[in-house]
């Protein structure tokens, strides 16, 4: 096997970490993020058997450098880099733009989007360093241009990240032919992410949307197990990775259908 080196951001919850174990269940050595030193110190102790595979960094994605230490601590364990995924993200609380503090939209603004930015650019500087490299960045809602009440902001940014991502293939593809870059839609993720959108916000809101995500959220750890061989077997170039199916979409919307009418 081939062994690779994966930089995660956010690995500490959700996705990410369920990401970092799948590739550390695969013998791949990983590199482990969280904004604070208390989520990386328990993500650690959960992973403990896989220690030897890990590197660690704990900081903000949207402080340039926190991913000049990410690249550091890569590079002083595992003596290099494959595969950078750009995956930390914060939600939106569920809640009107005129209603969210100024606080808040900066924070999720940078961590959403500045965040992303400074880590391909970190990653694509070292993959030129090296002339070989793969960098992924998360899709989530609004990045296919939908667009909710109340999720604006969050929506907004995975936007950006969408545009942002296509727009680096086609300014370095033609210098870099080497590179993998690419998207990956996981589809709604059963988190804490979810939950806590919604907190403040009035009881049958909730319940509509508990119900709603109850039947199209899935596991991370089911997301990471289709994602991760995706990611280890893209080709060169631009990939969009895209968890949910079209007979899953369908099936799944066949069951939602009293839920979806009520919703209306």
């Amino acid at each position: 096997m081939d062994k690779k080196v994966v930089i995660i951001t956010g690995s500490t919850r959700g996705l990410g970490l369920a990401m970092a174990k799948k590739f550390l269940a695969m013998g791949h050595n990983v590199v482990i993020n969280g904004t604070s030193k208390e989520s990386v110190a328990n993500t650690l102790a959960y992973l403990t058997d896989y220690k030897k595979q890990i590197a660690f960094f704990a900081g903000s994605v949207a402080l340039p450098h926190t991913h000049k230490k990410l690249l550091e601590a890569a590079l002083d364990k595992f003596q290099g880099v494959d595969i950078w995924i750009n995956n930390a993200g914060i939600p939106q609380p569920y809640d009107y733009l005129v209603n969210l503090n100024d606080e808040t939209i900066v924070n999720i603004t940078q961590t959403n989007v500045a965040g992303v930015i400074l880590g391909t650019k970190a990653a694509l500087k070292h993959f030129i360093s090296q002339n070989k490299g793969a960098i992924w960045n998360i899709n989530g809602f609004g990045s296919d241009g939908d667009m909710k009440p109340r999720l604006t902001v969050y929506g907004t940014t995975k936007r950006a990240v969408d545009y942002f991502t296509r727009a680096s293939f086609k300014e370095n593809k033609d210098q870099y032919p080497w590179l993998t870059i690419g998207t990956i839609n996981p589809g709604m993720i059963k988190t804490q992410f979810l939950t806590k959108s919604l907190e403040g916000v009035d009881t049958e809101t909730i319940e509509q949307n508990i119900a709603f995500n109850a039947i199209f959220a899935s596991a991370a750890q089911d997301i990471a197990e289709k994602i991760v061989p995706q990611i280890l077997a893209a080709p060169k170039g631009f990939s969009h990775l895209r968890y949910m199916s079209l007979p899953m979409v369908l099936s799944r919307l066949y069951k939602a259908r009293k839920i979806l009418k009520k919703m209306k």
